[in-house]
């Protein structure tokens, strides 16, 4: 595999302590998250005023707070709760609400966001952890099906409660996520796939 570009890693501890403190997400910081996730979404992202960015991203602060002390691997989890968690904070393309009232944001993007600021919560939705977790085709994995909470919610607990041998060294639920979607590239690289 290449060597990631310096964008395309992820903030660390300190950073996102730093969001935590001001309790949302200014335009370049979202961005900068955004760019580890996929470069390919910053061009419309830039097209947000900051004052979207503060509402959407302070709304989402006050939903997700709760959660701050949980890990939904090693704790027992009300999941009807987490999933109108994750919903709230990510919120209706249709209705414009939530981060994906943001312009450049969807599901994955969105799911980036909240697995970057609560890692032992939320898992980031990607097509090659998906690939890798159920067998699915890129294609289907890249399918707009995932995009709704409950198949978050499926996708979330799967991972959590996952047997597969190289996930059960962590219990963090966004580490495992990035085990799988680093395997899966890397048998798609090498061709194993």
């Amino acid at each position: 595999m290449n060597k990631p570009k310096d964008y395309q890693i992820a903030l660390n501890p300190a950073q996102v302590s730093e969001l935590w403190k001001a309790g949302q997400i200014d335009g370049f910081q979202f961005m900068r998250i955004a760019a580890w996730k996929s470069a390919k979404a910053l061009g419309e992202i830039t097209l947000n005023s900051e004052t979207a960015f503060e509402i959407r991203t302070k709304m989402m602060f006050e939903v997700i707070a709760p959660w701050t002390d949980t890990n939904v691997i090693s704790q027992p989890i009300d999941w009807d709760q987490w999933q109108e968690t994750a919903a709230q904070a990510i919120g209706s393309k249709k209705l414009g609400t939530g981060l994906l009232g943001l312009r450049g944001v969807g599901y994955p993007m969105a799911t980036a966001v909240l697995s970057t600021l609560l890692p032992n919560v939320f898992p980031v939705l990607d097509k090659w952890a998906i690939v890798g977790l159920y067998g699915e085709t890129e294609k289907s994995a890249a399918s707009t099906k995932w995009h709704k909470s409950a198949v978050y919610r499926k996708y979330a607990i799967d991972i959590a409660t996952s047997t597969k041998p190289d996930l059960l060294s962590t219990t963090c639920i966004h580490y495992r996520d990035q085990i799988l979607m680093n395997a899966t590239r890397e048998a798609r690289a090498a061709g194993l796939e």
